[in-house]
């Protein structure tokens, strides 16, 4: 799968998971009719419309923050240990040292192979971040109606809710198998760009220290 349609996908599930769980509280609580979701999820309106309205928000990274810090902190440090300098985490921050993470990774076919399964865990791991969020907010909006005493709204809150807890096993999960990716490609980066790895960060730290003289 190419990573312009993962790209896609990513923008575009957002959109799914808000209309799977506008149709699940339509049928729980009775308050509308809405149909089955195969038939909403035909129409690509249904799912941009939504899936729009969710990229523009910061919903998606708040969720997924902590896990995605652990990745990055994960190579981080992967990256100044194989160099065998001393490590500075003011210096040798993760959005210092990602562009040169990047930089291996596009030079370097073997490197390249375990990136294309990286993204694809990648699209994985935002999905259960949009699940969380979007549970999250439809259980919000069942804890509401359950105050008005709608019939149905106790079971949804708590489906949404179990829904958002079993995102976090799913996080977890895929958060695990991205940092062992990472693991992998540091195992290529060690054998074969130690040298350039440590010039490269080396250079970082020369040019950070003379900025503070």
């Amino acid at each position: 799968m190419s990573q312009t349609t993962l790209e896609w996908l990513r923008f575009a599930t957002p959109g799914a998971i808000i209309v799977i769980c506008f149709v699940l509280l339509g049928r729980i609580t009775e308050l509308w009719a809405a149909p089955l979701p195969e038939k909403l999820l035909s129409s690509s309106l249904t799912i941009i419309v939504p899936a729009g309205v969710y990229y523009l928000t910061p919903f998606r990274k708040w969720a997924n923050q902590r896990f995605f810090d652990s990745v990055g902190e994960n190579l981080r440090a992967k990256m100044v240990s194989i160099s065998q300098l001393a490590d500075e985490p003011t210096i040798y921050t993760w959005q210092v040292l990602r562009g040169v993470f990047f930089h291996l990774v596009d030079n370097d076919k073997s490197l390249s192979s375990k990136a294309s399964l990286a993204y694809f865990n990648g699209f994985i791991w935002t999905t259960f971040a949009d699940i969380r969020v979007v549970s999250l907010v439809y259980a919000g909006i069942s804890a509401i109606l359950a105050w008005l005493r709608i019939d149905g709204s106790v079971v949804a809150f708590l489906l949404f809710l179990a829904i958002a807890v079993a995102s976090l096993l799913g996080s977890t999960i895929t958060t695990r198998r991205h940092r062992a990716i990472g693991d992998e490609q540091m195992g290529i980066i060690r054998l074969y760009h130690r040298e350039e790895l440590r010039r490269t960060l080396t250079e970082i730290r020369d040019r950070h220290h003379s900025a503070g003289n």
